[in-house]
């Protein structure tokens, strides 16, 4: 804006490689959070700014990916905004207060209307006062990022494949990837009642993380013969208990000195769609 008043006009290619740079910009900043490489590729296309006009500066700010207005979120603002798209996805209208802390463990309403309104500075959604849904999305977390990942849904696995099978994989959905306080590389819809005293209930998506590195009392997921299963895990010596949360079910035991069990993975977090 300080030198495009008095700039001269460009070729639509120099403006096409610009906005390029930009939307790499963008990418890089969210994905790196590298503040000097930032700064070095502002100062670049600031330069390049320089022979624009006003307008055409502005044109870019409106369709680059990290807009002026658009700042970077906390992961408990992530998981709010998350909880809002779900619910409008699913049900079509947005969720109430309580219905937040409901789902992300707040304690308080008021925690809720905290992040709430800390997106709506943002500039990622909008709140009409004197309604408890009144929440619209200005922003999608995903098209912000533009490369939100696509997270397999695993639903029933078929005997003897392997969990990420293509055939397992019922859909993929965006998903932040610092939803969590964990990376994760799939969710398991969960069947059955067997952990519905631990709050997770059917059709429920459980966040994986693949890995063979679990302790006592994690939640895992845990591959016997043909089967895959979501349970607790409790190890001693060669005795393996599998352990649900549901006093109608009996706990899996097993003699790893006669039974193999591969552990495929823990669970991360939980996203509840219904």
């Amino acid at each position: 804006e300080k030198y495009g008043e008095q700039s001269q006009k460009i070729s639509s290619k120099q403006v096409s490689e610009a906005l390029k740079s930009y939307n790499s910009l963008g990418k890089a900043l969210y994905q790196q959070k590298s503040l000097k490489e930032t700064a070095k590729k502002l100062s670049n296309i600031a330069e390049m700014a320089a022979t624009h006009t006003v307008q055409e500066t502005e044109d870019w700010f409106d369709k680059v990916t990290v807009s002026r207005n658009m700042k970077e979120l906390t992961k408990q603002q992530s998981k709010v905004l998350a909880c809002v798209e779900v619910y409008l996805n699913k049900t079509g209208f947005p969720p109430t207060r309580a219905e937040i802390c409901k789902e992300l463990g707040f304690k308080s309403p008021n925690a809720a209307e905290m992040h709430l309104r800390a997106l709506e500075k943002k500039g990622y959604i909008s709140i009409q006062s004197g309604s408890s849904r009144g929440i619209s999305i200005v922003k999608s977390q995903q098209s912000f990022e533009q490369i939100g990942d696509q997270i397999p849904v695993i639903g029933l696995v078929a005997a003897g494949s392997p969990t990420l099978a293509e055939e397992n994989i019922e859909k993929r959905i965006p998903c932040d990837p610092n939803m969590f306080s964990d990376t994760f590389d799939y969710f398991l819809k969960v069947k059955g009642l067997s952990m519905i005293e631990a709050g997770i209930h059917e059709d429920d998506l459980v966040a994986i993380k693949k890995t063979t590195d679990v302790k006592n009392g994690d939640l895992v997921v845990v591959r016997l013969e043909d089967e895959v299963t979501l349970k607790y895990f409790k190890k001693t010596d060669h005795n393996l208990e599998l352990i649900p949360a549901n006093k109608e079910f009996s706990t899996i035991e097993v003699d790893l000195r006669e039974q193999e069990a591969f552990v495929e993975g823990k669970s991360v977090g939980l996203i509840r769609t219904h």
